[in-house]
Protein backbone atom coordinates (compact mmCIF):
# COMPACT_ATOMS: atom_id res chain seq x y z
CA UNK A 1 0.00 0.00 0.00
CA UNK A 2 2.79 2.08 0.68
CA UNK A 3 4.47 2.03 -2.57
CA UNK A 4 1.31 2.59 -4.35
CA UNK A 5 0.77 5.79 -2.61
CA UNK A 6 4.55 7.00 -3.09
CA UNK A 7 3.95 6.38 -6.82
CA UNK A 8 0.91 8.30 -6.99
CA UNK A 9 2.38 11.16 -5.28
CA UNK A 10 5.63 10.52 -7.78
CA UNK A 11 2.81 10.66 -10.51
CA UNK A 12 1.57 14.07 -9.10
CA UNK A 13 4.54 15.80 -8.81
CA UNK A 14 5.93 14.44 -12.56
CA UNK A 15 2.81 16.00 -13.79
CA UNK A 16 3.20 19.55 -12.00
CA UNK A 17 6.74 19.82 -13.26
CA UNK A 18 5.18 18.87 -16.82
CA UNK A 19 2.33 21.13 -17.15
CA UNK A 20 2.11 23.62 -19.52
CA UNK A 21 3.57 26.73 -18.06
CA UNK A 22 5.86 25.09 -15.28
CA UNK A 23 9.52 24.53 -16.22
CA UNK A 24 12.82 24.75 -14.19
CA UNK A 25 15.20 27.71 -15.84
CA UNK A 26 17.03 27.36 -18.71
CA UNK A 27 19.62 30.20 -19.84
CA UNK A 28 18.81 29.84 -22.94
CA UNK A 29 15.94 27.47 -23.86
CA UNK A 30 16.16 25.18 -26.99
CA UNK A 31 12.74 24.57 -28.82
CA UNK A 32 12.99 21.57 -27.33
CA UNK A 33 12.45 23.22 -23.36
CA UNK A 34 10.37 25.56 -25.29
CA UNK A 35 7.54 23.33 -26.34
CA UNK A 36 7.76 20.61 -23.70
CA UNK A 37 6.92 24.12 -21.38
CA UNK A 38 4.22 25.29 -23.44
CA UNK A 39 2.89 21.72 -23.74
CA UNK A 40 3.59 21.24 -27.28
CA UNK A 41 4.34 17.83 -26.61
CA UNK A 42 4.28 16.34 -29.86
CA UNK A 43 6.95 18.83 -31.54
CA UNK A 44 9.15 18.65 -28.01
CA UNK A 45 9.25 14.93 -28.54
CA UNK A 46 10.72 14.84 -32.05
CA UNK A 47 13.39 17.91 -31.09
CA UNK A 48 14.46 16.54 -27.64
CA UNK A 49 14.96 13.00 -29.09
CA UNK A 50 17.26 14.63 -31.72
CA UNK A 51 18.86 16.54 -28.84
CA UNK A 52 19.16 13.81 -26.40
CA UNK A 53 20.65 11.30 -29.08
CA UNK A 54 23.34 14.28 -29.40
CA UNK A 55 24.01 13.89 -25.44
CA UNK A 56 21.71 16.98 -24.08
CA UNK A 57 21.08 15.61 -20.44
CA UNK A 58 18.72 18.84 -20.13
CA UNK A 59 16.85 17.17 -23.34
CA UNK A 60 16.84 13.47 -21.87
CA UNK A 61 15.50 14.42 -18.89
CA UNK A 62 12.48 16.20 -20.62
CA UNK A 63 12.10 12.88 -23.27
CA UNK A 64 12.39 10.51 -20.05
CA UNK A 65 9.41 12.31 -18.77
CA UNK A 66 7.23 12.22 -21.81
CA UNK A 67 7.83 8.58 -21.98
CA UNK A 68 6.69 8.24 -18.48
CA UNK A 69 3.70 10.20 -18.79
CA UNK A 70 2.53 9.33 -22.36
CA UNK A 71 3.26 13.03 -23.71
CA UNK A 72 3.94 13.05 -27.33
CA UNK A 73 4.60 9.89 -27.63
CA UNK A 74 2.77 6.19 -26.09
CA UNK A 75 3.52 5.62 -22.46
CA UNK A 76 6.62 3.20 -21.78
CA UNK A 77 7.81 3.50 -18.38
CA UNK A 78 11.03 1.03 -18.91
CA UNK A 79 11.94 3.55 -21.68
CA UNK A 80 11.40 6.53 -19.10
CA UNK A 81 13.83 4.71 -16.34
CA UNK A 82 16.69 3.91 -19.53
CA UNK A 83 16.71 7.21 -20.36
CA UNK A 84 16.48 8.72 -17.10
CA UNK A 85 19.76 6.38 -15.98
CA UNK A 86 21.64 7.83 -19.22
CA UNK A 87 21.21 11.07 -17.99
CA UNK A 88 21.63 10.30 -14.51
CA UNK A 89 25.01 8.69 -15.09
CA UNK A 90 26.05 11.49 -17.05
CA UNK A 91 25.74 14.23 -13.50
CA UNK A 92 21.97 15.22 -14.50
CA UNK A 93 20.30 16.19 -11.27
CA UNK A 94 17.06 16.26 -12.02
CA UNK A 95 17.38 12.88 -13.85
CA UNK A 96 18.74 11.60 -10.73
CA UNK A 97 15.92 12.49 -8.79
CA UNK A 98 13.69 11.33 -11.37
CA UNK A 99 15.13 7.71 -11.39
CA UNK A 100 15.15 7.52 -7.90
CA UNK A 101 11.40 7.97 -7.14
CA UNK A 102 11.30 5.02 -10.68
CA UNK A 103 13.30 2.97 -8.49
CA UNK A 104 11.25 3.58 -5.70
CA UNK A 105 8.16 3.11 -6.96
CA UNK A 106 9.21 0.26 -9.20
CA UNK A 107 8.38 2.11 -12.38
CA UNK A 108 10.25 0.49 -15.17
CA UNK A 109 12.78 -0.78 -13.07
CA UNK A 110 12.68 -3.54 -9.94
CA UNK A 111 11.77 -1.71 -6.58
CA UNK A 112 14.87 -1.07 -4.77
CA UNK A 113 15.36 1.68 -1.65
CA UNK A 114 18.95 0.96 -2.10
CA UNK A 115 18.95 2.57 -5.44
CA UNK A 116 16.26 5.18 -4.55
CA UNK A 117 18.44 6.15 -2.07
CA UNK A 118 21.64 6.59 -3.72
CA UNK A 119 20.52 8.26 -6.81
CA UNK A 120 18.94 11.27 -4.60
CA UNK A 121 21.98 11.10 -2.98
CA UNK A 122 23.66 11.65 -5.78
CA UNK A 123 21.51 14.91 -7.01
CA UNK A 124 21.68 16.05 -3.28
CA UNK A 125 25.20 16.49 -3.67
CA UNK A 126 24.34 18.93 -6.62
CA UNK A 127 22.61 21.01 -4.20
CA UNK A 128 19.04 19.78 -5.34
CA UNK A 129 16.57 20.47 -2.71
CA UNK A 130 13.60 18.24 -3.30
CA UNK A 131 16.18 15.33 -3.05
CA UNK A 132 17.38 16.77 0.00
CA UNK A 133 13.83 16.71 1.52
CA UNK A 134 12.95 13.12 -0.45
CA UNK A 135 16.16 11.78 1.95
CA UNK A 136 14.26 13.14 4.57
CA UNK A 137 10.81 11.71 3.96
CA UNK A 138 12.59 8.19 3.66
CA UNK A 139 14.48 8.68 7.15
CA UNK A 140 10.77 10.08 8.70
CA UNK A 141 8.88 7.36 7.18
CA UNK A 142 11.33 4.06 7.69
CA UNK A 143 11.20 3.64 3.73
CA UNK A 144 13.92 1.78 2.74
CA UNK A 145 15.78 2.55 6.03
CA UNK A 146 15.75 2.49 9.48
CA UNK A 147 13.33 5.21 11.03
CA UNK A 148 15.86 8.11 11.94
CA UNK A 149 14.52 11.39 12.96
CA UNK A 150 17.47 12.76 14.07
CA UNK A 151 18.54 12.28 10.11
CA UNK A 152 15.32 13.56 8.78
CA UNK A 153 15.47 16.93 10.21
CA UNK A 154 19.25 17.28 8.85
CA UNK A 155 17.97 16.48 5.56
CA UNK A 156 15.11 18.51 5.99
CA UNK A 157 16.77 21.69 7.72
CA UNK A 158 19.28 21.56 4.38
CA UNK A 159 16.07 21.65 1.90
CA UNK A 160 14.59 24.19 4.04
CA UNK A 161 17.83 26.61 3.62
CA UNK A 162 17.44 26.70 0.27
CA UNK A 163 13.53 27.49 0.34
CA UNK A 164 11.86 24.32 -0.65
CA UNK A 165 8.69 25.17 1.25
CA UNK A 166 7.48 21.65 1.67
CA UNK A 167 10.85 21.17 3.99
CA UNK A 168 10.23 24.18 6.01
CA UNK A 169 6.48 23.06 6.91
CA UNK A 170 8.06 19.45 7.60
CA UNK A 171 10.58 21.45 9.65
CA UNK A 172 7.53 23.01 11.55
CA UNK A 173 6.17 19.53 11.98
CA UNK A 174 9.53 18.45 13.58
CA UNK A 175 9.93 21.35 16.53
CA UNK A 176 5.98 20.81 17.11
CA UNK A 177 6.85 16.56 17.88
CA UNK A 178 10.32 17.29 18.71
CA UNK A 179 11.26 14.90 16.12
CA UNK A 180 14.82 14.88 15.99
CA UNK A 181 15.31 17.95 17.80
CA UNK A 182 13.88 19.78 21.22
CA UNK A 183 10.28 20.36 21.07
CA UNK A 184 9.69 24.10 20.17
CA UNK A 185 6.07 25.42 19.48
CA UNK A 186 7.71 29.20 18.74
CA UNK A 187 10.46 27.66 16.31
CA UNK A 188 7.34 25.60 14.73
CA UNK A 189 5.16 28.48 14.68
CA UNK A 190 7.95 30.33 12.72
CA UNK A 191 8.99 27.58 10.37
CA UNK A 192 5.08 27.33 9.21
CA UNK A 193 5.15 31.15 8.76
CA UNK A 194 7.77 30.37 6.25
CA UNK A 195 6.32 27.70 4.76
CA UNK A 196 3.24 28.95 3.95
CA UNK A 197 4.54 32.28 3.10
CA UNK A 198 6.65 30.39 0.03
CA UNK A 199 3.55 28.16 -0.79
CA UNK A 200 2.77 25.27 1.33
CA UNK A 201 -0.51 25.78 1.91
CA UNK A 202 -0.82 22.76 4.73
CA UNK A 203 1.40 24.72 6.78
CA UNK A 204 -1.30 27.33 7.10
CA UNK A 205 -2.88 24.23 10.37
CA UNK A 206 0.56 23.96 12.18
CA UNK A 207 0.84 27.87 12.49
CA UNK A 208 -2.33 27.92 13.90
CA UNK A 209 -1.98 24.98 15.94
CA UNK A 210 1.11 26.02 17.17
CA UNK A 211 -0.07 29.87 17.51
CA UNK A 212 -2.76 28.74 19.83
CA UNK A 213 0.24 27.49 22.46
CA UNK A 214 2.74 30.38 22.51
CA UNK A 215 1.98 33.64 24.03
CA UNK A 216 1.81 36.71 22.16
CA UNK A 217 4.73 38.05 22.44
CA UNK A 218 6.37 34.69 21.46
CA UNK A 219 3.84 35.38 17.92
CA UNK A 220 5.59 38.65 17.63
CA UNK A 221 9.23 37.50 18.29
CA UNK A 222 8.40 34.65 15.71
CA UNK A 223 7.21 36.81 13.20
CA UNK A 224 10.10 38.89 13.16
CA UNK A 225 12.53 35.89 13.48
CA UNK A 226 10.84 34.48 9.99
CA UNK A 227 11.63 37.96 8.55
CA UNK A 228 15.35 37.48 9.36
CA UNK A 229 15.32 34.39 8.13
CA UNK A 230 13.77 35.12 4.59
CA UNK A 231 15.39 38.17 4.67
CA UNK A 232 18.86 36.64 4.84
CA UNK A 233 18.28 33.55 2.72
CA UNK A 234 17.84 31.25 5.34
CA UNK A 235 21.34 31.78 7.04
CA UNK A 236 20.02 33.34 10.06
CA UNK A 237 16.90 31.21 11.14
CA UNK A 238 17.92 31.06 15.37
CA UNK A 239 15.78 32.23 17.99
Amino acid sequence: MKTIYRKLIFISLIFYLAIPGHSFADSSPSKCALNFNNGMYDKAFEQCSELASEGDLDAAWRLSRMYYLGYGVKKDEKKAAEIAHFAASRGHAGSQRDLASYFEAGSGVDQSYNNAMYWLREAAKQGDAHAMFEIGTMYDEARGVREDYAAAFRWYHAAAEQGHARAQWYMSIMFEKGHGVQRSAELAYMWAIIAEKNGATMAKYSKKKNEDRISVQAKIDAVRAAERCMLTKYRDCGW
